[in-house]
């Protein structure tokens, strides 16, 4: 019995519901349409069923009210009697019911459960079949509002072939006596000169992976050549560039406008006054940063000197409703003047004058110029129009990429964290203002912890917002869930929910732990994220975690993660565990080589001091980068935490606060009570007090003022001497030890 035989759902129907007829022995059948709304009561629709008016029966419709109530109709099989015969309810996947009505008899335990596989193939096709009508409607909507635009719009395959062109397209290229035009490849359109130059500007779009784009000349099947500019942007199919999609924006006008402004440049050459005034009107343009006011205010100055009689000649310029007027200005009324518009974009914004206080008429170069002054002035005002707005624009562009970088940054940990158990340090470095890497520090009660780090395919905001939900989405799972919480249940339920919900061209990877500190155990589980792996600070010896796990979030949305997919092991107090993305493997040499895992871990071994946690991930990105690696090839994450021992040989504690002025003298006093109950001294507790009052106030002042995306960590270390150690970030130009002079005398 075939199914899917054909992507039209009435015409995979027809045959398939036949089908099981036919070899069923069954009179009566029709597959239904599911959907549920927020109660869980199912709607159906008949997408087909034989004989055409089987739904209408009264034993149909009483069939249908009562299976409408069921939740796990799709996966059970309803059976019964109504007074047409024996009736079959069954699952297709979760797309739909298959109904089947047999006169007489009944159906085999043994044939019912043989269907399912075939009811299962039969839902599959069905899905597909609504995935092809709703591409189908997609690409009609696409090629209608193509053939509305004027512009030249075009689609290629990857060898440049045409797979579309616009109406707009074919009426411009056609001959002109006849309707037949039958392009084959994009290179039809351009004459042989200028295909060296569209062959430069699609390898360009394919390097750049975006969009390109160059000013050309097209020609028709009638030999006519116009230009265009021509954009080209490549389409991607799992991130592989499978085509082309090109627009021509035809700019004869803008070409006529350049050589009317060439041949009317020409022309007041002969005349040295007009020229000297356009050449002092075209170097107060060139300097970029003046604005329209700017210009105008120096230009009307400068058109009456080119007048015969300049001293009984003067200037006003009126635009968008602000009046320039030049230094010898008098009324319009008492002499005899002569305007030109200020156009833009067809609209009049205002206008240029002139104004002789002589019975002399202008003469018809003097008209010329005025026209052309007009005109300059009116591209001028497009021109500086176009470019404020672009600025605008791209401003606040800015100040949004500024604004989700300050959230991004709020959304993350701090880059330091101490608790009673814990000691953690991080770095994240996006490639760009923002990222799509993430990570996360939840406590699960009094001694246990969930980490994770993830990264989100592509980069900038759209993967910024999707880290932004993945976070809020795992923070949901940890809050609800009621039962013991396991790896492999976190990443299955996260799946579920970001497959269906959020996720429909990217995907993310995700390497998630959990952390009991009381028995020092750990579980982990990868969904195709790089493992971690733990350093040995005393030994210098890294243990990777077992290659297991499973497959990336959002490839497929029904993957179950198990507990064979998890890597447990025991951690020792030495042991830093260390959590990354792919960024770090990823920095790229001079010569395109990357440092790769081993080339990291030799410099974890041998360069890095592996006793300072909070120091240690910015130290090793630093080291990386000191080795000509560029780090921000891709978003750069690397994570460390160990086990806050309370065996330390000297007492120390760890302060942090925000970079604001208030908080600092509160935590300099916690720092002078540490001090005065180790050591029993109130005078260098005061000393501790004022050090760290003071540094950090300076720090906070001349570097973090207004910042809220880090803290400073405080280290205050009781030994032979007092010790200090102030970190932003683990930046080295914030670390600071203050020593005082003399040994401590006593300790509590």
């Amino acid at each position: 019995m075939g199914i899917g035989e054909s992507l039209d759902l009435k015409k995979m129907l027809s045959v398939s519901v036949s089908r099981y007829l036919k070899e069923l022995g069954c009179s009566m059948g029709a597959v239904l349409l599911t959907e549920r709304d927020f109660s869980h009561r199912i709607s159906f629709s008949v997408a087909y069923s034989i004989p055409r008016n089987f739904e209408r029966s009264e034993g149909f419709k009483t069939l249908i009210e009562e299976v409408s109530n069921s939740k796990n109709i799709e996966s059970d099989v309803v059976s019964g009697r109504i007074p047409e015969g024996f009736y079959y309810i069954m699952g297709l996947s979760d797309i739909g019911l298959l109904v089947l009505l047999k006169k007489d008899g009944e159906l085999s335990e043994g044939i019912v459960e043989a269907l399912q596989p075939l009811n299962k193939k039969l839902g599959e096709a069905c899905r597909a079949c609504l995935q092809n009508e709703k591409y189908q409607r997609s690409s009609s909507r696409f090629m209608e509002m193509a053939n509305m635009l004027p512009a030249i719009i075009i689609e290629l395959d990857e060898e440049y072939r045409l797979s579309y062109i616009n109406k707009s397209t074919y009426e411009i290229f056609k001959q002109i006596d006849s309707d037949y035009f039958k392009p084959t490849s994009l290179f039809d359109f351009f004459p042989e000169g200028e295909k060296a130059k569209v062959r430069l500007l699609l390898d360009d779009a394919q390097t750049s992976r975006r969009m390109n784009s160059k000013d050309l000349w097209m020609e028709n099947s009638r030999g006519e050549r116009f230009p265009v500019q021509v954009l080209f942007s490549p389409i991607f199919h799992d991130s592989k560039i499978v085509g082309y999609r090109g627009i021509g924006i035809d700019i004869s006008e803008k070409y006529q406008h350049q050589e009317e402004q060439r041949k009317l440049m020409d022309a007041l050459s002969e005349r040295l006054r007009e020229l000297d005034c356009l050449y002092g009107i075209t170097k107060v343009l060139s300097e970029h940063d003046n604005t329209l006011e700017k210009i105008f205010s120096t230009a009307v100055d400068i058109i009456p000197p080119s007048f015969e009689l300049p001293d009984d000649t003067s200037a006003r310029i009126i635009f968008s409703g602000k009046e320039y007027v030049s230094t010898t200005y008098t009324d319009i009324s008492s002499g005899i003047s002569y305007s030109s518009d200020i156009i833009s974009n067809g609209e009049r914004l205002g206008e240029v004058t002139v104004v002789k206080q002589t019975d002399e008429q202008f003469d018809v170069e003097e008209l010329n110029l005025i026209d052309a002054l007009g005109r300059q002035f009116s591209n001028i005002a497009t021109t500086k129009m176009a470019e404020e707005e672009k600025n605008r624009l791209y401003q606040d562009l800015m100040d949004d990429m500024d604004t989700a970088q300050s959230v991004q940054s709020y959304l993350l940990p701090p880059w330091a964290a101490v608790s009673d158990d814990l000691i953690m340090s991080s770095i994240y470095s996006p490639s760009s203002k923002v990222g799509g890497d993430l990570f996360d520090i939840l406590p699960l009660n009094d001694h246990s912890y969930m980490i994770y780090v993830g990264d989100i395919s592509g980069h900038g905001v759209q993967a910024a917002l999707t880290m932004t939900a993945v976070k809020s989405i795992v923070n949901m799972l940890i809050v609800q869930t009621e039962t013991e919480l396991t790896p492999s249940k976190i990443l299955t339920q996260l799946n579920g929910i970001l497959s269906k919900h959020l996720f429909h061209d990217n995907y993310m990877t995700m390497l998630l732990c959990i952390i009991d500190m009381a028995s020092h155990t750990l579980k982990s589980i990868s969904a195709g994220h790089p493992q971690g792996f733990l350093i040995d600070g005393s030994r210098k010896s890294i243990r990777p975690f077992d290659d297991v796990g499973g497959i990336p979030l959002g490839w497929i949305d029904d993957y179950t993660y198990s507990e064979k997919d998890e890597f447990s092991t025991v951690f020792t107090a030495d042991e830093i565990i260390c959590l990354f993305t792919d960024g770090l493997f990823d920095a790229e040499a001079p010569d395109g080589s990357r440092i790769e895992d081993e080339g990291v871990r030799q410099i974890l071994k041998t360069e890095v001091d592996l006793q300072n946690l909070f120091m240690l991930p910015y130290a090793l990105k630093s080291r990386i980068n000191d080795h000509t690696y560029n780090t921000s090839v891709d978003d750069f994450t690397f994570i460390t935490f160990k086990e806050n021992s309370s065996s330390a040989p000297c007492p120390s504690r760890s302060f942090q606060l925000q970079p604001v002025f208030a908080q600092t003298q509160a935590v300099a006093e916690e720092c002078e009570q540490f001090v005065i109950e180790q050591i029993d001294d109130p005078a260098k507790g005061l000393f501790v007090k004022l050090i760290v009052n003071e540094f950090v106030n300076n720090v906070i002042e001349h570097g973090l003022k207004g910042t809220t995306d880090t803290i400073i960590q405080i280290t205050l270390d009781l030994s032979d001497e007092i010790t200090l150690t102030f970190r932003d970030k683990g930046r080295k130009c914030r670390c600071l030890s203050v020593r005082t002079r003399s040994p401590i005398s006593s300790r509590r």
